[in-house]
């Protein structure tokens, strides 16, 4: 019987997905703001998403044929796994209205 690897994950069926939204830079702590916005430079640039930015949020528009899988088990956190079109992986975890976003550079 072959055991199960901790980094292996339980998957939904992908749904298709067109944005995320995210709470606004001003709730980002300084620390963070440069990497964050190099994430977003590396989004629009490299992988076609457009960013919108406003006092209440920021909105990635993700493109067509983008699909999200929530995986499992849940923990206190729900995760995401985001495909875009070009193979590239987006985590979002989202911990009580609390949002990390990661990028997977392959």
């Amino acid at each position: 019987m072959e055991q199960k690897r901790d980094h292996d994950f339980n998957t939904s069926m992908p749904r298709p997905i067109a944005f995320i939204n995210l709470p606004p830079m001003r709730l980002i702590k300084d620390k963070f703001l440069t990497d964050v916005r190099r994430l977003y430079t590396i989004l629009q640039e490299e992988h076609a998403c457009k960013i919108e930015e406003s006092a209440d949020q920021v909105v990635i528009r993700l493109p067509e044929g983008s699909t999200s899988q929530e995986l499992h088990p849940r923990t206190i956190d729900t995760r995401y796994r985001i495909m875009l079109p070009d193979g590239t992986e987006l985590y979002l975890v989202d911990r009580g209205g609390s949002y990390s976003l990661a990028i997977v550079i392959n």
